[in-house]
């Protein structure tokens, strides 16, 4: 027993020596090729969710808001209905259209994309035909984050195509001993066709029952442009909560 128990605690060290030593991108592709896998079995889940979004827009003296709660409805995998539970009495119904067309756009596909939300970069390095380099290093692999012991992450994204480029920096921690993300952080400058804006996002996951992680809260600052300066800042906040699902 005593040899069993030695056996073990040499491949254990061994097995946690060989992980501390990945390089920053060996661990960030293992957790995207986990991610994928999990997001791929959440196509079996079925149940309900809460979604909370909120909107906050202060461009060229501008100040809008609306806000709106919908339960969701998930059959295999895939949003099937989205139900209004509750909205703001905003001024600005153009903010009231934007989230229901927001929602409608999430009915018939899939419910949980945690591989987008956890890697937004991987967007813009596809779409990427002139330039594109990405770089990380490792912070810390004794980051603690919502209780987990992660790797800390810091990279670097430069990324230029026909239609689309961006460049910018984050962190990403993700889990040391599942490797599934528990938090990103980014701001990247992107240039696309609709301008020229700074976009800012924090995301935050959790695991459901199963092992599963997806987001459960999202805030997106979007700062356009114009002649390169800033001129505004519009905010999106999508939270995620009473999961219900099997």
């Amino acid at each position: 027993m005593k040899t069993l128990l030695a056996l073990l605690t040499g491949l254990s060290i061994s097995f946690e020596g060989v992980a501390q030593s990945l390089p920053a991108n060996d661990i960030i592709a293992r957790s995207e090729v986990l991610t994928q896998k999990s997001d791929k079995k959440s196509w079996n889940l079925n149940g309900t969710l809460k979604t909370s979004m909120n909107l906050a827009s202060s461009v060229i003296g501008r100040h809008s808001s609306g806000s709106a709660v919908y339960r969701i409805t998930v059959t295999d995998g895939m949003d099937s209905r989205n139900e209004l539970i509750e909205k703001s009495d905003d001024k600005d119904s153009s903010f009231t259209k934007f989230l229901a067309r927001e929602s409608e756009r999430r009915l018939d596909k899939p419910a949980f994309r945690t591989f987008e939300s956890a890697y937004p970069w991987e967007r813009y390095l596809a779409r990427a035909n002139e330039k594109k380099t990405f770089t990380a290093e490792i912070v810390s692999d004794t980051s603690m984050m919502a209780g987990k012991r992660c790797y800390e992450i810091h990279f670097e994204l430069d990324a230029e195509g026909d239609s689309l480029s961006a460049e910018g920096e984050g962190i990403i921690w993700i889990d040391a001993a599942t490797l599934f993300p528990v938090r990103t952080y980014h701001d990247f400058s992107v240039s696309g066709t609709r301008g020229i804006a700074e976009v800012r996002s924090f995301s935050d996951f959790a695991e459901l029952q199963g092992g599963i992680p997806v987001l459960v809260r999202s805030e997106i600052q979007t700062m356009p442009k114009f002649l390169f300066l800033k001129i505004g800042t519009i905010k999106i906040v999508i939270e995620q909560t009473d999961f219900n699902l099997e």
